[in-house]
């Protein structure tokens, strides 16, 4: 039986949300998180990948190769609400699908083609995304997840292609090493000191001069390079936690500077698992000294997804859990998610308190995250 896996990858996804709220980014080099002095980027736009700037790079950096790059904060809230968007979308036009990570996504159409083509099908439900989110979205379809997965990357951006079944070395043949999915930088460094450079190359060594090299890797490998890959769909798999960090430009030990930005930390949070629907029971905060020494802080919660329940609890174990050494980097982590109803307090009305975060949310989501917040949770610059 032929397998049809579609392979769909929202296009700079986190560029593209902050995009829609703000069409003058446009064709602009756009770099998510991180700043021009410190911090890490999470995502950047086609046009910043032109000067050499690309995710998981230090934000220094990426402004030393890109100084007229806009600098924008990561806004995990609105991009968790636009993924919601895209995979209800979907759920509502496939039987079973995956959602590898917030912006992708395996479908198995396969026995579909009896019916209409595959192909077609996929370049409807990438239309109707386009359509109903504004997001621009790629798409590859192939017999595995591995082809689907490089044609997708080779139909970006916001393009699609199809490998048809039985012309998968053809396809491969020509493309460098490089292009194999979660290929690391030492294999490839290992392989091209042995003058393999193309995946027909790498195919051509065989199975067994590849296990000699690399053991188990090294026949998972040689499967790859022959087109073979997986066509198992996993359900939609449980996010277990949510975080934030920030590096601070200079070493701060002002606690109430300190506790502010936490305050801040947990109100985005918050209103990402109210986006999501679901609360948290478990709270950790990580603190880093200038020597990278890093140490974590946890406690437990009644499940919450309501902001000054977890600001209370920051409050009543930050000040035992800090010591006061100068932090380079703070962070907040809520964990063991889940869809649990629970009442804390019974004198509190939660009713009201949910109606109250609702029109919170409905701003945040309309106008920006930063046209709402907590006094409590204003930075202002640290006393030293």
């Amino acid at each position: 039986m032929k397998h049809f896996i579609l392979h769909m990858d929202l296009d700079s996804f986190f560029v593209s949300v902050e995009r829609l709220k703000n069409p003058a980014l446009n064709g602009k080099p756009v770099i998510i998180g991180g700043t021009k002095k410190r911090g890490v980027v999470s995502s950047c736009s086609y046009e910043a990948r032109a000067f050499g700037v690309h995710s998981a790079m230090a934000g220094f950096r990426a402004h030393q190769l890109c100084p007229h790059g806009i600098f924008i904060s990561s806004d995990f809230a609105n991009y968790s609400y636009y993924s919601k968007l895209v995979t209800e979308i979907i759920a509502k036009r496939v039987p079973l699908f995956e959602k590898a990570s917030i912006d992708e996504f395996y479908i198995d159409l396969t026995g579909m083609d009896k019916y209409f083509g595959c192909y077609d099908f996929a370049q409807q439900l990438r239309k109707e995304i386009i359509e109903e989110s504004g997001l621009p979205i790629s798409f590859g379809l192939g017999s595995n997840k591995v082809i689907a997965k490089m044609a997708t990357n080779h139909a970006k951006p916001n393009g699609h292609k199809y490998i048809e079944p039985g012309t998968e070395h053809q396809f491969l043949d020509p493309l460098a090493i490089q292009e194999i999915p979660m290929l690391g930088k030492q294999t490839v460094k290992f392989l091209e000191d042995r003058g393999i450079q193309t995946i027909k190359q790498l195919r051509e060594l065989g199975p067994e001069q590849l296990e000699e090299w690399m053991g188990k890797h090294g026949k998972t490998l040689w499967r790859r390079a022959n087109g073979e890959g997986s066509t198992t769909i996993r359900l939609e798999r449980e996010r277990k936690s949510i975080s934030k960090e920030h590096t601070f430009f200079e070493d701060s030990k002002d606690a109430d500077y300190l506790l502010a930005v936490l305050h801040n930390m947990a109100e985005q949070l918050a209103h990402r698992l109210r986006i999501e629907e679901v609360k948290a029971t478990n709270l950790a905060i990580k603190m880093r000294d200038g020597y990278f020494r890093t140490i974590t802080k946890q406690t437990t919660l009644h499940p919450t997804n309501f902001e000054h329940q977890i600001i209370e609890e920051i409050n009543r174990y930050f000040p035992h859990w800090y010591k006061g050494q100068p932090l380079r980097l703070i962070g907040l982590r809520l964990a063991g998610l889940t869809d649990t109803s629970y009442q804390a307090n019974l004198f509190e009305d939660v009713e009201k308190q949910q109606k109250m975060y609702s029109t919170i949310d409905a701003i945040k989501l309309k106008f920006g995250k930063q046209k709402i917040n907590r006094g409590s949770g204003f930075t202002n610059k640290p006393k030293q």
